[in-house]
């Protein structure tokens, strides 16, 4: 069974060890803020009571996007490792940036990716960016059972994308190439990622659109979501009024 405790308890262990551990006073009150006003206040909204590591899991996967997305891995670290080993102590020279975790059967394949490109000698900053992105996809998965390469459908590829707001030209990249790694290396039957042949990253300069933002909404209100197929098509006008489609596809 796993492990919980209350939220209060387990941030006042965790600045006990951070002090023991020799942070900067301004760090720990930077943890303990971090705890006390975000994660504290998301398990509030959820109704949750007491931190365990899937409530760990479910919130970094509601705050996915932010820029100190990293900082927030790091606290949730903090609290699972005190968690889980309450009598051990934080080794300040141990805290490294967050490796991105990749597992079950599609983080493996992942992985290889990941290896491939490493082969292919990509620099470390791209290589990090892949296994960023194929991290939190591989999360966002999870979160919502697919575990199996086999369940994984072109739908469950535009939600990740439609859901993103930050670093789309990353992501939409990364994804690209995951979705054509699949499909060449037989994993898939046919490449997931066909619909985004019409969709190009931002541009940096903001170009007028023909639909107004409220005329954009209501388009998106009129799709029906009650079946697969509208549930499809309310992601692809999603990812398509973000990221923008390409003029001759129109």
């Amino acid at each position: 069974m796993a492990k919980s405790q209350q939220i209060t308890k387990l941030l006042k262990l965790c600045e006990e060890k951070w002090v023991e551990a020799g942070y900067f006073p301004s760090t720990v009150a930077e943890f303990k803020s971090i705890v006390k006003s975000d994660i504290s206040s998301y398990m509030k909204e959820m109704g949750l009571e007491k931190f365990d590591s899937d409530v760990g899991i479910r919130y970094l996967e509601s705050r996915k996007g932010l820029k100190r997305w990293q900082r927030l891995c790091h606290c949730v670290d903090f609290l699972n490792a005190a968690l889980e080993n309450p009598d051990v102590p934080f080794v300040k020279r141990n805290i490294q940036l967050r490796t991105y975790d990749l597992y079950g059967e599609i983080g493996e394949i992942a992985q290889k990716l990941v290896e491939l490109k490493r082969k292919e000698r990509v620099t470390p900053v791209t290589l990090t960016v892949y296994r960023r992105v194929l991290s939190e996809f591989n999360l966002s998965l999870h979160l919502k059972g697919i575990d199996k390469i086999s369940e994984l459908t072109e739908l469950h590829v535009m939600e990740f994308l439609s859901s993103l707001k930050n670093n789309q030209s990353q992501r939409l990249f990364v994804i690209r190439a995951f979705c054509k790694y699949l499909y060449h290396e037989g994993y898939v039957k046919f490449e997931l990622g066909t619909f985004l042949e019409g969709v190009r990253s931002p541009q940096r300069e903001k170009i007028p659109s023909v639909y107004t933002a409220q005329e954009i909404e209501q388009i998106g209100n009129a799709i029906n979501r009650s079946s697969y197929n509208g549930r499809r098509n309310y992601a692809i006008f999603l990812l398509a009024s973000r990221l923008g489609l390409r003029e001759s596809r129109n």
